[in-house]
């Protein structure tokens, strides 16, 4: 879900939705054609609706469930960006490190930027992308 100033008209703080960052050993992933392909989402992990809207302390168990359902669910492994080095809760204005095992670790101040690809057949584009590294 990469970050914009705006989506239609629609100012971004409107559309931005927080999500959970996984992230992997690997910066860029492997197989990048097939990560494309595949929806380019393996390392993001969506929060329910009922979520989003809880305060803070609120959601910090459910994320830990969240992170750990994930690890359960690859065996450790972050698809096409190899082991999982830690997770990041992306907000809007700022984002929340935590370790492999779902473990708070610090706040980052500021927004999260992650790197934007784009797969051109021609002079086409025919995907857009985020690899969401950090």
């Amino acid at each position: 879900m990469p970050q914009r100033a705006s989506v239609d008209g629609v100012p971004a703080h409107e559309t931005f939705k927080s999500y959970i960052h996984v992230e992997g050993e690997f910066k860029v992933p492997s197989g990048i054609t097939l990560f494309a392909a595949t929806g380019g989402r393996w390392n993001v992990i969506d929060l329910p609706d009922e979520l989003v809207d809880l305060p803070l302390a609120e959601q910090m168990p459910a994320m830990e469930t969240l992170m750990r359902a994930y690890l359960d669910k690859y065996k450790g492994q972050c698809p096409f960006f190899g082991r999982v080095r830690g997770f990041r809760l992306v907000r809007m204005e700022d984002s929340l490190r935590f370790s492999p095992d779902g473990k708070f670790i610090e706040p980052v101040v500021g927004p999260y930027h992650s790197p934007c690809a784009e797969l051109r057949i021609g002079n086409k584009a025919v995907e857009s992308m985020s690899f969401r590294v950090s």
